[in-house]
């Protein structure tokens, strides 16, 4: 079992039982309440850059949200540093110790935890925009009837600004930012959502392609959060997740895909396996896309002779 060094008197650890093989504890600190937003914080060795984060979130000018630290067994004193902080400033803080376990599958112990009506990630090496992000984008999320809500992100290098609504048309050639969104707690519960461990770098577009089939997302033009570039989806790709794209496309919408989607679009940025569905896909995209086809060129050409 992993052990803490409690830099509060009031922080309180229990020991869950858990049926996964590494060391789990979680500790809290604060009132226990529930807030607007549960903020989680996934973190390991990373006490060198998590102040700016940490800064980001101790100077908001809203406050009703907690911390859950989500720590893969740091060594640095990442977890003391963090906690300290956060605690010493009145922040409802909770932490979760799971040695050994991925990003993700901290990210889902954490959700176990989360009490907010809304969730939102944010990396070690981000931070919130300004001292009023959550203050301006709590209007909207109180209300909000969207299972997801997201704003923009600034990118830290080159330098820009990135964003936009994001249909599945879109979503499906790239994802946007976790840093950027925040997601309805209940709707992970409701339908037993966990983020895919299976996949290193990409579970959260994984996940965001499967909310995406439960109902449309609302997209506030608000610069949410800083991205920073050192983390691990800045700097590599998922060969596993973009295999599986398609196909997970097709199962969370199931006959919708081929509605929304055309096989280009579907396919498109998908280095896929082999799979039975997909000389399927070829026919029912060819058999659905031909007469639609046929008929835009015919009603182009009776508007051409029209307006001539």
């Amino acid at each position: 079992m992993a052990t803490f060094d409690a830099p509060t008197s009031g922080l309180q650890r229990r020991s869950p039982s858990s049926s996964r093989n590494w060391a789990r504890m979680v500790m809290t600190s604060g009132i226990s309440r529930q807030p607007l937003i549960s903020i989680i914080l996934p973190t390991l060795n990373c006490a060198h850059i998590i102040d700016k984060a940490l800064t980001s979130i101790l100077t908001q000018t809203f406050r009703d949200f907690e911390v859950i630290l989500a720590d893969g067994g740091s060594a640095d004193g990442t977890l003391n540093h963090a906690i300290q902080h956060l605690a010493s400033a009145g922040v409802t803080v909770r932490a979760i110790i799971s040695a050994g376990a991925g990003i993700y599958a901290s990210m889902n112990e954490a959700l176990q935890l989360a009490r907010g009506d809304w969730v939102y990630f944010i990396g070690s090496d981000d931070r919130l925009m300004a001292d009023d992000t959550l203050e301006q984008i709590s209007g909207h999320l109180i209300k909000a009837s969207q299972h997801v809500v997201h704003g923009d992100i600034w990118v830290e290098r080159p330098g820009y600004v990135f964003g936009g609504a994001f249909p599945l048309s879109r979503l499906m050639l790239k994802n946007f930012s976790h840093q950027a969104a925040f997601y309805r707690l209940q709707t992970f519960r409701r339908h037993g959502l966990r983020l895919n461990e299976k996949y290193r770098i990409y579970a959260d577009w994984d996940m965001n392609l499967r909310l995406s089939a439960l109902g449309p997302f609302l997209y506030v033009p608000q610069v949410i959060a800083s991205f920073g570039c050192d983390g691990l989806s800045a700097n590599h790709s998922d060969a596993l997740f973009m295999a599986d794209k398609e196909a997970n496309v097709i199962d969370y919408y199931g006959w919708r895909a081929f509605l929304l989607l055309s096989l280009d679009r579907l396919a498109l940025g998908c280095r896929c396996r082999p799979h039975p569905l997909k000389s399927s896909l070829f026919l029912i995209s060819r058999i659905v896309r031909s007469p639609l086809h046929r008929l835009r060129r015919t009603m182009a050409g009776g508007q051409g002779r029209s307006a001539g």
